[in-house]
């Protein structure tokens, strides 16, 4: 499916710029050639952007899947990550997973994919 139509349209809808418009098309080259695209697409859709209520206030998951008997779930986030980031990344999203562990009584893992224009990366939470 051609993405152009669909991005200019978004684009005109959203009033953005043509800097905007070049960095989200850039991103979406990036992430459309991800094994990580491919392995989420792939997968059965459980929610997205689905609410969580935990003791700092609602939180939301950005895309709760299923593979095979695990659920997963997916933290998507922006730019190149520094090591800081990337730990406090991976406690919000195995906080995540304990939480949905103990409302579906499943299994649950967790990825956060970190995507830019240049960055493609997944990192496992078990």
């Amino acid at each position: 499916m051609p993405i152009d139509p669909l991005l200019k349209s978004l684009a005109a809808e959203q009033g953005v710029d043509v800097a905007t418009t070049t960095l989200v098309r850039k991103r979406l080259t990036t992430v459309s050639k991800s094994p990580t695209f491919q392995r989420v697409t792939n997968a059965e859709l459980l929610g997205r952007e689905v609410p969580l209520l935990t003791p700092n206030g609602e939180r939301r998951i950005d895309r709760l899947i299923r593979e095979g008997d695990d659920d997963l779930v997916i933290d998507y986030k922006s730019g190149q990550p520094s090591e800081e980031r990337i730990m406090i990344d991976r406690e919000q999203v195995a906080n995540y997973c304990a939480a949905m562990s103990a409302i579906t009584g499943r299994p649950c893992k967790g990825l956060v994919w970190y995507i830019d224009v240049d960055v493609d990366r997944a990192i496992e939470i078990e």
